[in-house]
């Protein structure tokens, strides 16, 4: 079963929801979407994750994308707020896991 974690990112951007699943650390897309100020609702992620899988939570479905896609999509993206997440995924996250 997965179970989605909530992770405070940052007091400011908010919560960023992550499950693990099947070896893999998977990222909510929305959540991402949100943090790095896309108001696209989404076009901009899918047009850089190859990796996207689609979840479903009782009678939610949410778009997940992985560690790969998250740093693809911020290799490409010169803002604050991806500089953070990027660190934060890769210092605090990743070594968790």
């Amino acid at each position: 079963m997965k179970t989605i974690h909530s992770i405070n990112f940052h007091e400011t951007l908010g919560k960023l929801r992550v499950i693990y699943t099947e070896g893999d650390l998977l990222f909510a897309v929305c959540d991402v979407n949100r943090i790095l100020g896309f108001k696209d609702k989404g076009r901009t992620i899918h047009r850089y994750c190859a990796n996207m899988q689609k979840l479903k939570f009782g009678k939610k479905k949410l778009n997940f994308m992985d560690a790969g896609d998250i740093e693809h999509l911020l290799f490409c993206m010169d803002s604050e707020a991806a500089r953070k997440l990027n660190d934060w995924i890769c210092y605090t996250i990743l070594p968790g896991f």
